[in-house]
Parts: C-alpha cells; sequence; structure tokens
C-alpha cells in the first residue's frame, strides 16, 4: 500500500500560507488548510473554500480545518 504525505498548513486560507499550501499541493501532498477567520462574529469559510478549490484543481486532495 503506498501512502501519500499530508501538510497541515496554518492560515492557509490566505497570504503567505495559502501559497504555502499551494505549493506542496503541487510537490504532490495531500493538504489540511487551518484557518481562523470571523466577519461580523461569523464564521467566514470563502477564502478557505477558494483555497480548497485551487488546491483540489492541482490534483491534491484538500481539506478545510477552522479553528473555533
Amino acid at each position: 500500500m503506498l501512502y501519500k504525505q499530508v501538510a497541515i498548513v496554518t492560515g492557509a486560507s490566505k497570504g503567505i500560507g495559502k501559497a504555502i499550501a499551494v505549493e506542496l499541493a503541487q510537490l504532490g501532498y495531500d493538504i489540511v488548510i487551518n484557518y481562523y477567520d470571523f466577519k461580523d462574529d461569523k464564521p467566514n469559510d470563502s477564502a478557505a473554500i477558494q483555497a480548497q478549490q485551487q488546491i483540489i484543481t492541482i490534483g491534491a486532495n484538500c481539506k478545510i480545518l477552522r479553528r473555533a
């Protein structure tokens, strides 16, 4: 059985964290996006979902884990 490496990237919904997650996906890692983003006291998942879609397009598996 073959195993694929998984990277957990904090702050991966935007900026440098997202760039690192995308680069790791291009190198063959599956990604877990960890982030903390609230707007008007409600969770704001839009940036994380966009990052996830970009990573999936590369061909990596990607899960989102929002810090509460």
